[in-house]
């Protein structure tokens, strides 16, 4: 081999030495980079990786009890309790919650945040809560958190008044229990899982009277019933309470008193119980839904009239109320007017009934053919207001009367002879 191929092969080396030392260069500086980014990375992630701790207790009383839990994490981060997500140890993991809630707060400047769980939302044993915690640097990580709920002696209280809705008589029953549990009634009412634990009912009398079973020809005055109220909470413990109340077993009735009237027949109204039949003399009509009535009946009598009202529903005893109602004679017709027929007299003119006397200031007056005329001549060197009382009789009517006043006249002088 000669020297100058000696030469190229020597080029050939070293060009093939420097590639493979450039080579190794950039792996080397790609693996120093990749490190460097590994370790800001974890750095990163050590300085702003969530981190999650809880306590919690059972504070209140009866229907106000309420596991308040606290977490701590790094401030500002958003910490989401998913009750959806809680379990249950000792039903196999299955899920141990009644009402799905999530909620999600911030952190405070101490890294605080603040839960409040019902006891109703777990069964009772060891549940575990998801939490998932996202700090302020984005990352985001769940956490589990453990509360142990004991079965809890059942809250209930009970309060029943007497009220009135639209004519109809009922007890009203105000329930306070502890919240999600299941109240029930009488077996008629029934609320699931009550959010507050505050409740209120309604129960007719009516309703009452007919669980009762008895007859209204058997039935007294008033009867005492039970009233039955049961809870039950989340983990199927029921509490009963029964309540003996009161009732009045009469259809309701009320009638307003109608004026006196001179009309040959009246309507008469009132409120009874609503659906209720309402009977007077020959007529009768139904109360409406909110217990209203009207009716109308003749007035056979000038004088007072006697009515008995009477009102019934099928399982309560009938009511009854008498009225009395005044029909007034007619009114014997009179109509007036005035002219002047000088500065010194005055004529007042009317008609009236057929057969009507007529007097005016208790003088009578000339009726003819129903109408009459009357003059008064006003007296000399006299100024004052003169009034004028006229009045039509007639019997077996009622009076009627009329007011003339005419103003002050002035005075003038009687004419010397």
């Amino acid at each position: 081999m000669d020297n100058a191929q000696l030469k190229s092969a020597a080029y050939r080396k070293l060009n093939d030495y420097q590639l493979r030392a450039n080579q190794i260069n950039k792996t080397k500086a790609i693996v120093i980079s990749s490190a460097i980014v590994l370790l800001l990375v974890f750095t990163y992630l050590c300085i702003h990786r969530p981190t999650f701790s809880a306590t919690h207790q059972l504070t209140g009383e009866n229907a106000d009890r309420a596991f308040i839990l606290e977490t701590k994490t790094p401030k500002g981060s958003l910490v989401t309790m998913d009750m959806k997500k809680a379990s249950s140890v000792n039903i196999s993991k299955g899920s141990s919650v009644t009402m799905d809630r999530v909620e999600t707060k911030t952190a405070n400047e101490n890294g605080q945040a603040s839960f409040k769980i019902l006891p109703g939302e777990l069964k009772s044993g060891t549940n575990e809560i998801q939490f998932t915690v996202k700090s302020p640097g984005s990352i985001k990580r769940k956490f589990h958190y453990t509360i142990e709920k004991n079965k809890l002696p059942i809250t209930l209280e009970v309060s029943i008044t007497d009220d009135i809705v639209n004519s109809d008589s009922i007890k009203r029953v105000a329930v306070v229990t502890d919240p999600l549990n299941t109240i029930s009634v009488n077996h008629m009412f029934n609320k699931a899982n009550s959010k507050t634990g505050r409740e209120n009912f309604e129960i007719r009398n009516y309703d009452l009277i007919n669980l009762a079973s008895i007859s209204p020809e058997y039935l007294t005055d008033t009867i005492e019933t039970p009233i039955q109220v049961s809870v039950t909470d989340v983990d199927g413990q029921e509490r009963t309470e029964s309540y003996l109340v009161e009732v009045s077993t009469f259809t309701n009735l009320t009638v307003n008193q109608p004026e006196e009237t001179d009309a040959e027949s009246i309507k008469l109204s009132g409120k009874a119980s609503p659906g209720a039949d309402v009977f007077i003399a020959d007529q009768n009509t139904v109360s409406n839904e909110s217990g209203d009535f009207e009716i109308s009946v003749p007035l056979p009598k000038i004088g007072i009239n006697l009515f008995e009202l009477t009102a019934s529903r099928p399982v309560e005893k009938k009511s009854t109320r008498f009225i009395a109602v005044n029909r007034l004679a007619p009114k014997v017709e009179l109509t007036v007017k005035t002219n002047a027929v000088n500065e010194h007299s005055l004529t007042i003119e009317g008609t009236t009934t057929p057969g009507a006397a007529v007097s005016i200031n208790g003088q009578p007056v000339v009726v003819e053919d129903n109408q009459f005329t009357w003059l008064y001549n006003f007296p000399w060197d006299t100024s004052q207001t003169y009034t004028f009382n006229i009045k039509a009789q007639k019997p077996g009517y009622r009076n009627n009367e009329e007011q003339v006043v005419i103003p002050q006249m002035p005075v003038f002088r009687k004419p010397s002879p």
